[in-house]
C-alpha cells in the first residue's frame, strides 16, 4: 500500500510587493495549472 504522504509536498514561499508610480509589479505564470494568470514575484522553497 502506498504511503499517502508521498502524494503531497510542502513548500514555503516568500513574496514581495513592489509599487512604483502607483503600479504594482506582477509576473505572468507560463507553466502549470496557473498558466496565463498573474502572481506576485517570489521564490518557493520545497521542504
Amino acid at each position: 500500500m502506498e504511503d499517502k504522504s508521498s502524494k503531497f509536498y510542502r513548500h514555503m514561499g516568500v513574496y514581495g510587493i513592489c509599487v512604483v508610480n502607483e503600479q504594482i509589479l506582477v509576473i505572468r505564470k507560463i507553466l502549470g495549472p496557473y498558466s496565463g494568470k498573474y502572481d506576485l514575484p517570489g521564490y518557493c522553497y520545497f521542504l
